[in-house]
């Protein structure tokens, strides 16, 4: 609720009133309601029939101070619903209004609503509720058409109502079904959920969490309908709302208590799968600035990250996080998709590769300990039988000295690498005649990765990548290239190139930037046995 937003709106509504005196809104325009009567409420409790309980009864007091309201006007409702008149002319209930208790705690408003000090459209507007916020709901009118919330902490001494019409509010847990408690296995800092919804419902989850802790939730459903709210039960904050529209949330925790998590399927029946992480938070104050650590989702190695406004190797950046678990939010090249608990780095075992502990591998994809949306614009597949890119590969390919190429082409991306509305295309082409994964190099194989960029007024590829085995070798470990995520992993806007590499019995990892007709591998991590 706003704080003095009425008198704001009031004194709006005052000047403009001025400026219009004299002046007849013509045809079907609405008049714009300028004086309310005042009408204070008696609350009587009165002994309900047949029990002890008591009810709490709203009765009009008429007075004839007039008093000028602005008011934010409601949706259109339905033609039979009373709120179809004018507000000016509405007159309070005649006869008082029962007030009983219910087990609804909050409803969500789904409109720009008025709140009134009284259960009626002739009640006096004292703030209003926006689209998506919440109230604590301390009763329910007899008939089920108001809701008695909390007011705001201005305006001590008396009820508050908002309409509990369907199209207005929406109960945040409505009675009968009760959330299911998610609970973290000993000693995870993350778990999954997989529930399936059926078409336009709501399902809710419950989980405990410590205050200064930092918490991580992904929703991934298969129909992209399926939107969220996350709510404290004790101070009743909405943490996340559900109309912002996003699957990503990430936030540290003020107070220590059960959050409620609310799924809402807006489609048809749909898979949906729930990502929650939980771990103590980082040192806020570290002299660089945000610790952005990056891993690869396959093996966990951490490729090193940004700090300090530059790009730091792995071997440096694990002295940065050998604090406390984190949490990562994996990208790939359809966006996000999901978010693991990483341990502090470890390293051992034949490489000696620093290596994050991952609650659960994500393979195909790159984690990165970042708040803003790592993939703000997502590449589109061309197909691969495109005859301009198939002669861009043949030619890369006899410039490095294989005369008469055999064309094999794995992927093509259309993307924005700058965000400046030009695009540049990645083909990633392998010819590997012993398969993915062999060590034997036959004459004639490549494995390579081509940026194509308009420069000026020519289009150029850029190499990234352009291994030709020319003669072959049983002692030869080709390597297989393939584009895992086309992401911002800096928070600068640009987009990052990560190319993962398949080889006999190991593996690297990539970041990569480009500026102009060059290149330059940034991160890298890797293994091979």
């Amino acid at each position: 609720m706003k704080k003095y937003r009425l008198f704001n709106w009031s004194l709006l509504l005052v000047l403009a009133g001025l400026l219009l005196i004299g002046c007849t809104p013509g045809g079907d325009e609405p008049a714009v309601p300028t004086v309310v009567l005042n009408t204070p409420v008696a609350v009587v409790p009165t002994p309900t029939t047949g029990s002890g309980s008591v009810v709490e009864t709203v009765t009009p007091v008429e007075t004839a101070v007039p008093q000028e309201t602005a008011e934010p006007v409601e949706t259109a409702p339905a033609a039979a619903d009373p709120t179809a008149q004018s507000p000016a002319t509405v007159p309070a209930p005649a006869q008082p209004v029962v007030i009983v208790p219910t087990e609804v705690e909050r409803v969500m408003a789904l409109a720009n609503l008025n709140v009134r000090r009284g259960p009626g459209l002739g009640f006096t507007v004292v703030d209003w509720l926006s689209v998506g916020e919440t109230a604590v709901v301390t009763g329910v009118s007899e008939d089920g058409g108001w809701w008695r919330i909390l007011c705001p902490e201005e305006m001590p001494g008396i009820s508050c109502y908002v309409s509990a019409a369907s199209q207005f509010t929406q109960p945040v847990m409505p009675d009968g079904p009760q959330p299911q408690r998610i609970e973290f296995a000993p000693g995870a800092t993350s778990a999954t959920v997989e529930v399936q919804m059926p078409a336009n419902s709501q399902t809710w989850y419950v989980l405990w969490a410590a205050a200064d802790q930092t918490m991580s939730i992904n929703v991934a459903a298969e129909n992209n309908s399926v939107l969220f709210h996350l709510q404290g039960k004790q101070d009743g904050v909405d943490y996340k709302h559900m109309l912002d529209g996003n699957s990503f949330w990430q936030g540290k925790l003020p107070v220590s208590q059960d959050y409620l998590l609310t799924l809402d399927n807006l489609s048809s029946a749909t898979t949906v799968i729930v990502d929650i992480s939980i771990v103590d938070n980082p040192p806020t104050d570290v002299p660089g600035g945000p610790l952005n650590p990056i891993v690869d989702g396959a093996t966990g190695f951490l490729l090193g990250g940004w700090y300090d406004n530059g790009w730091v190797s792995a071997a440096d950046y694990m002295a940065l996080i050998s604090d406390v678990a984190r949490p990562y939010v994996f990208y790939g090249l359809s966006g996000e998709t999901g978010v693991v608990t990483g341990q502090i780095p470890t390293t051992g075992g034949i490489c000696n590769q620093p290596t994050v502990a991952l609650a659960s591998l994500m393979p195909g994809s790159i984690g990165l300990v970042g708040r803003w949306n790592a993939t703000p614009r997502l590449p589109q597949d061309v197909p691969v039988n495109t005859d301009v890119y198939r002669q861009v590969v043949a030619e890369a390919l006899q410039g490095a000295g294989l005369a008469d190429p055999e064309i094999t082409i794995d992927r093509i991306l259309r993307f924005d690498l700058e965000g400046d509305g030009v695009e540049e295309v990645l083909v990633v082409a392998n010819h590997l005649t012993a398969g993915v994964g062999q060590p034997p190099a036959a004459a004639g194989d490549y494995a390579t990765v081509l940026l194509r960029k308009i420069i000026g007024s020519e289009v150029v590829t850029v190499p990234l990548y352009l291994d030709v085995y020319q003669e072959g070798g049983d002692l030869v470990f080709p390597l297989r290239y393939e584009a895992l995520a086309l992401a911002d992993l800096n928070g600068d806007g640009r987009l990052e190139i990560v190319i993962g590499a398949d080889r006999y019995e190991g593996r690297q990892v990539a970041v990569l930037e480009s500026y102009g007709a060059t290149a330059q591998v940034m991160l890298q991590a890797g293994c091979h046995e």
